[in-house]
């Protein structure tokens, strides 16, 4: 559940870090606008500006039966995977309450 929440916000990120970077460092103020759908079969993504650091959110649409809500994380991802040969940590909301941080190993996995 993590690997797939993990992908989704690392692809998501990605993609708006390629868009700041080919836009004279300015973020999308969507991801529609940096070309990502925000929508699919059981995935919902959700932007937004810490500051000027994106962050995005991957949810679940439909959360019976698993453990995780929804993850974040930041362009901090992207730099921890690089640091990590390909780990990064994201914190995700337990279905159940709270949340903690996990590990996601490397996206080509």
């Amino acid at each position: 559940m993590r690997k797939r929440l993990g992908r989704a916000l690392f692809d998501a990120v990605d993609r708006v870090m390629s868009y700041r970077s080919s836009h004279q460092n300015k973020l999308p103020n969507s991801l529609r606008t940096a070309g990502i759908d925000s929508l699919s079969p059981t995935i919902v993504l959700r932007y937004g500006k810490s500051g000027t650091s994106p962050q995005v959110t991957a949810t679940f649409r439909r959360t019976s039966g698993r453990q995780l809500a929804s993850c974040e994380g930041t362009n901090d991802v992207l730099e921890d995977a690089s640091l990590h040969e390909g780990a990064y940590t994201i914190t995700c909301t337990l279905v159940g309450g709270g949340s903690r941080g996990f590990t996601v190993g490397r996206p080509s996995e």
